[in-house]
């Protein structure tokens, strides 16, 4: 994993998923489409993404879920979620803006591993323990 950092910070266009990718899969950010360009079929690019990497994307540790949006049933657990390289794409409350989620990558332990946020405020926190991850 080499960590890269996210371009673009804002509510509802930030790009910490597509920072994150590269990031797991060791490219650089400009060789990963920023997902959610696409709107509402941006999770169907992501997996596509994946799929021409060579790897079969099968959903993050923990989907944070907003005031509105998708629950938790349609998430998978830590331990159902593949790695690559003992690393995991997770997602948790952003620490920047209100009612949104956070790509991070994390260990096995739940431990923020790589925030792609430049204000790194999710950095070095086990979000297990914190409860973000269940």
């Amino acid at each position: 994993m080499i960590p890269v950092n996210q371009t673009i910070v804002s509510k509802g266009d930030g790009d910490c998923t597509r920072a994150c990718v590269a990031s797991i899969l060791e490219l650089s950010i400009e060789q990963v489409p920023h997902f959610l360009r696409f709107k509402e079929i941006w999770f169907n690019h992501l997996t596509s993404f994946f799929w021409t990497q060579g790897y079969k994307f099968e959903g993050t540790a923990y989907l944070f879920k907003p005031k509105t949006g998708m629950s938790r049933k349609h998430c998978h657990s830590l331990y159902k979620t593949p790695s690559i390289k003992g690393f995991f794409i997770a997602t948790v409350p952003s620490k920047t803006f209100e009612d949104i989620g956070h790509s991070v990558i994390i260990n096995k332990k739940g431990i923020v591993v790589h925030d792609p946020n430049p204000n790194k405020r999710w950095q070095d926190i086990n979000a297990r323990k914190t409860k973000e991850l269940k």
